[in-house]
């Protein structure tokens, strides 16, 4: 009498679902906690601006919390539209809700810093941001440096006022005193939201610097160029980090992170992870797991 066992079926179905529930959820603690270590692996400092760690607060571990100049920066909703409205929400790379930015203004005079110490040491490095550049001036713009008496490096982008170009670049130094600029050759525009990054592989003279672009008002895709460059030993500068230098930036700077690993493409805050292939993994495992309909009548 099949009907007999019917309690003891509906038991092992239950069993089955929770050990199904079980498994499931330990599958996306497991996977939660790879892409927590895959997003912060390498980080010196995370700035995202936002309420929570605090506006100007390191979200990264090292307690990076940046000053500001005489004339602060402020915190800046990011609207349905206008600047900044297309930078993005969520943070592809971590899903992390983007809601304010750091805005230095539309005249110079702003910047944030932190004083020099062994964290802003670096051999290799990728610097990100979100950036809005808001006026074109005859001065370099920067996003982020460790650059003054003592140089290192520094992010930035030209006005257009100078030469012909509004080039992303990278400076670099090795002997502390000297100048090197590599171009991206790749357009910023005044008025548009751009995703915005650098990588320095000191070892790779042939194509050892890297930008990303990703023109976000205009929806393009995220493009990449890599330039050859002749730095021996970058030099550890003695100089604070700051971004926007001595006031020069004009506009919004977002989700800003320096890395001292050269990071690649799959590991950028505006490439996503492979969220499809989570959720087909957990499918099937949910398919293996549970029962199917009408196997016991």
């Amino acid at each position: 009498m099949w009907y007999r066992y019917r309690p003891a079926i509906a038991w092992r179905r239950a069993c089955r679902r929770h050990v199904a529930r079980s498994v499931l959820t330990a599958f996306f603690l497991a996977i939660g906690l790879w892409l927590s270590a895959q997003a912060s692996g390498g980080t010196v400092g995370y700035w995202r601006f936002e309420d929570s760690p605090g506006f100007l607060n390191d979200s990264g571990l090292n307690n990076l919390n940046l000053s500001t100049s005489s004339t602060a920066p402020t915190q800046y909703t990011l609207p349905a539209t206008g600047k900044g409205s297309k930078f993005h929400d969520p943070i592809p790379r971590t899903g992390d809700a983007n809601a304010e930015a750091a805005d230095f203004g539309n005249s110079a005079g702003r910047y944030l810093y932190h004083v020099d110490n062994d964290d802003f040491v670096v051999t290799d490095f990728t610097i990100e941001a979100y950036i809005h550049k808001e006026t074109s001036t005859t001065t370099t713009q920067y996003i982020a440096s460790q650059w003054g008496g003592s140089r290192s490096w520094a992010f930035f982008a030209f006005g257009s006022a100078v030469g012909t170009s509004v080039d992303l670049s990278l400076l670099l130094s090795d002997t502390g005193s000297d100048s090197n600029i590599i171009a991206s050759g790749i357009d910023i525009a005044v008025g548009k939201d751009y995703y915005v990054a650098a990588s320095f592989d000191q070892s790779n003279t042939s194509t050892g610097v890297t930008f990303y672009v990703q023109n976000l008002t205009d929806g393009g895709a995220l493009q990449s160029v890599s330039k050859p460059h002749d730095i021996l030993s970058l030099n550890n500068s003695t100089e604070d980090f700051r971004m926007g230098y001595n006031g020069n930036w004009t506009g919004l700077i977002d989700e800003e992170r320096l890395s001292n690993v050269v990071l690649n493409r799959s590991e950028l805050l505006s490439t996503p992870e492979p969220a499809t292939v989570v959720l087909l993994a957990a499918g099937l495992i949910a398919a293996l797991l549970l029962p199917r309909r009408g196997r016991h009548g």
